[in-house]
């Protein structure tokens, strides 16, 4: 891999010997003072362990080093940034790599940490090594976590004791991707695309970067839990350690791996799972029918199948919930309904259909309602239609097995 070429991106700022006049004391951003205006450097050629080389006197607190050049943070991609240094004269200082953030379109971008760790230099004329990993994801190693950031200036800081003199080979930066992931791999990680997992943050755009870069391997979600505030498709398979949150008129679409159990793997509740694959279910003009894959889905109160709405793509007629059981279990719910179709706590329904408006041809199939005594089994969708249920059981019914909207009952 060319040091400073990585996919014909140029990361690395030209060496010193290129001129002084492409290095500034500021944060890199155009219209600062040059190196080549500042009485405190000046370039050195033939230094026995750098050939040519910046010397740099610590006249402040913190003495910066910037190169103007601006090199890019791209997603995914993990950057390491190193100098060799020594110091030659007067008080010994203290040495970091430092960064500058960009936003795209210019400007100072949000970061957390702007540098490295420091590293205290012990005598002069000892040649020592200082570097930083600088990436958009939230990894193990990564001292520069800059997911907002388009760009940076980099270079170093020194700290400590004023007064003192210390030569500073060329900078390196290399993409060192390959340490994190690999194209070799079978998955790709949201956190390498900006992706927090800490439950507050928005992470749907990290997503969305990252089913982008897949390129048919599957989207790893690690362990966090991972907050997705807007509607998202993914086309690429997702594979859950941690957990997914979402509100409830957001859709989460999976276009690969389609199915009851990513839903379950990726938000942990069964009732949530099964509405969110509902959701995608009928929104999706290439899928038609949800296999629960023989699971029992526990309720401790009335399962509300949402409204439609103007976004659904197929009329229900295309759509099919099949093979598996719904199970009505001890709780507040069935005594204290929450939907207005259902305004008698008798008439608390396992499932209720009838908010989906008018179904055409068969929407359960092979379903069984375990009423177990404390609730009604099916409400059926608008028009009380017997045919939206195939080969279906309702099983133990409080006072119905089958009901049609309609007023409350006294």
């Amino acid at each position: 891999m060319n040091l400073a070429i990585t996919d014909g991106v140029a990361l690395m700022p030209q060496p010193f010997g290129a001129g002084l006049a492409l290095w500034t004391t500021g944060d890199g951003a155009p219209g600062k003072v040059s190196l080549e205006d500042d009485q405190d450097a000046r370039l050195v050629k033939g230094d026995v362990d750098f050939g040519t080389c910046l010397e740099l006197r610590k006249d402040t607190a913190i003495k910066r080093l910037r190169a103007i050049m601006e090199t890019p943070i791209l997603p995914g991609r993990y950057l390491q940034i190193s100098a060799r240094v020594k110091a030659v004269a007067g008080p010994l200082p203290q040495v970091r790599i430092g960064g500058w953030a960009g936003k795209p379109g210019g400007g100072p971008a949000k970061v957390g940490i702007s540098f490295g760790p420091t590293v205290a230099l012990t005598r002069n004329d000892q040649v020592t090594e200082v570097l930083a990993i600088v990436g958009t994801g939230q990894r193990i190693g990564v001292d520069l976590v800059w997911p907002m950031a388009a760009y940076g200036h980099f270079g170093l800081d020194l700290t400590g004791e004023c007064g003192g003199a210390l030569r500073i080979a060329d900078l390196r930066i290399v993409d060192i991707t390959s340490t994190f992931q690999s194209d070799l791999l079978a998955a790709i990680d949201v956190r390498d695309y900006g992706a927090m997992g800490d439950g507050e943050a928005d992470d749907t755009s990290a997503f969305a970067a990252a089913d982008a870069a897949a390129d048919g391997r599957a989207i790893l979600v690690p362990h966090g839990v991972f907050r997705l505030a807007d509607d998202l498709v993914l086309t690429h398979r997702l594979h859950c350690l941690g957990q997914v949150t979402q509100p409830d008129d957001k859709r989460l679409v999976l276009k690969r791996g389609f199915g009851f159990e990513s839903y379950l793997t990726a938000f942990g509740d069964p009732r949530t799972a099964f509405l969110k694959a509902f959701q995608a279910l009928v929104s999706m003009d290439d899928q038609v029918s949800l296999d629960l894959g023989g699971r029992i889905i526990d309720l401790d109160a009335p399962l509300v199948l949402p409204p439609l709405g103007s976004a659904t793509k197929k009329t229900m007629g295309g759509c099919r919930i099949h093979n598996g059981a719904f199970r009505a279990v001890p709780g507040q719910g069935w005594s204290t309904p929450d939907h207005a179709r259902n305004a008698s706590p008798r008439d608390a329904y396992v499932l209720d259909l009838s908010q989906l408006g008018r179904v055409r041809g068969c929407l359960l199939d092979r379903i069984t309602v375990q009423c177990g005594g404390v609730a009604n089994g099916v409400l059926l969708p608008d028009g009380g239609q017997e045919d939206a249920m195939r080969a279906c059981e309702v099983l133990d019914s409080k006072d119905h097995a089958i009901g049609r909207p309609g007023p409350a009952r006294d």
